[in-house]
């Protein structure tokens, strides 16, 4: 028995998953074509980015001290084209309009103005510096922010709060909190458990890993994080994200930390720098240190440090006179030539405030007679003890530089005021 028209569907079923297998080898190779040049959209967009970035570089090196070229600068940073398509290159680098439609890459670098009224963005950089680094904060400092960022929230403790923030940076395992602990079994008793990192902040949003710390104390209701108030952060609880509707932007402690800046806090020898306005008998213990061989240097750093004409205890007037010849100790003191660096006694060297090594009387005005702490005699200041006695070298005139022949202006200021230039170049930079 013949059967008729069999062969039909089997034609037209062949046919269809023919078609299928046609439009899913078209919809891959579209996809993948999508996905190429996504990735190379992606590139392009990054490398404008990497162009803007380069651009801010160019600008500081070029004028660093000129915040009019960097805090806003629309001409130079707003709307650059990176790249255009079948566009003159003279256009690449500027910020002049094309056709509209016309494809091109362009980069702004765009920054909030929190001293602005919240209308407009800022294009320009920030200095990160000028934030409060999260890893060197102190706690005084901390405590200031945070109660700022919760001022209109009773049920948070700012107190908790930076200790919580301590406890995650610091080194130990002692809780500086004593309402709960913030170092170990807070963290590792969450729904999803994390230990404490006990290590510095590598952004501020880990901030939001620290207990008590939400959304809404790091990013107040500035949750877009673009510095202008919108419309639902200014509606109350009529949308996301909560506000109290008072027509100004709480912005949270985000703004105001970084984790970037870098103050260089050691001298090149890696030693903590001094800070000479602090108590003044640690200030002296730790000059001390520095200056072990030369107290003179200390008093006056210390008194220069705090606004005196002269050294603790040297605000006499000896320096200029006849009673600073001294000859006790086998040195002059230094109210006569000394006190300029020895410009009479050096044949008129410029050596001016430089402690000798050998410890004779290059030591700062105001000292009386310096011993050269060996104990042997100094051949200068026999010399110049000869000279003395024959006429030669008159106490009162020590500091004319009649002998050094070329330092006139410098010696009389070291015979006249005792302390004025003596260790202006100490021995070399101090580090503080």
């Amino acid at each position: 028995m013949i059967r008729r028209g069999v062969i039909l569907p089997v034609v037209l079923l062949t046919l269809l998953l023919l078609g299928l297998l046609c439009a899913m080898f078209a919809f891959r190779v579209n996809a993948d074509l999508s996905a190429t040049q996504a990735i190379a959209y992606r590139l392009q967009t990054r490398l404008a980015a990497e162009a803007g970035i380069d651009r801010v570089k160019m600008l500081l090196r070029a004028d660093r001290t000129n915040p009019d070229r960097w805090y806003h600068n629309p001409d130079e940073l707003h709307r650059i084209i990176v790249w255009a398509h079948d566009v003159d290159r003279s256009v690449w680098g500027t910020n002049e309009e094309l056709d509209e439609g016309w494809m091109a890459y362009r980069f702004s670098i765009v920054a909030d103005d929190p001293w602005d009224d919240e209308d407009h963005i800022r294009i320009g950089i920030t200095d990160e510096a000028s934030k409060l680094n999260l890893n060197y904060a102190t706690e005084a400092q901390l405590m200031t922010l945070v109660r700022a960022a919760v001022a209109n929230n009773e049920e948070v403790d700012p107190g908790e709060i930076v200790a919580a923030i301590l406890d995650w940076r610091d080194e130990d395992q002692v809780s500086q909190s004593e309402a709960g602990d913030t170092e170990g079994d807070y963290y590792l008793a969450l729904d999803d458990p994390y230990p404490v990192k006990n290590g510095p902040f590598d952004t501020v949003e880990e901030l939001l890993l620290v207990k008590g710390v939400t959304g809404a104390i790091l990013y107040g209701e500035d949750f877009d994080r673009n510095g202008l108030l919108t419309d639902n952060e200014d509606d109350g609880d009529d949308s996301f994200p909560p506000d109290d509707r008072n027509k100004m932007l709480n912005r949270g402690l985000y703004p105001f930390l970084t984790v970037h800046s870098y103050e260089n806090n050691v001298s090149n020898d890696n030693r903590p720098r001094i800070y000479l306005l602090g108590e003044e008998a640690l200030v002296r213990s730790e000059l001390g240190r520095v200056f072990e061989d030369d107290p003179g240097l200390v008093d006056y750093i210390v008194s220069a440090a705090r606004g005196s004409s002269g050294p603790a205890g040297g605000g006499d007037e000896s320096g200029g006179d006849e009673s600073g010849g001294d000859e006790s100790a086998g040195d002059e003191s230094a109210g006569d030539e000394n006190a300029g660096g020895d410009a009479s006694g050096q044949g008129g060297d410029d050596n001016a405030g430089i402690p000798d090594d050998s410890g004779d009387d290059s030591g700062p005005a105001g000292d009386g007679s310096i011993d050269s702490g060996d104990g042997v005699d100094d051949p200068k200041a026999d010399g110049r003890r000869q000279r003395r006695e024959a006429g030669d070298e008159p106490g009162d005139e020590a500091g004319s530089g009649e002998e050094g022949g070329d330092e006139p202006a410098e010696a009389d200021e070291a015979g006249d005021g005792g302390e004025t230039d003596d260790a202006g170049g100490a021995s070399g930079p101090i580090r503080t």
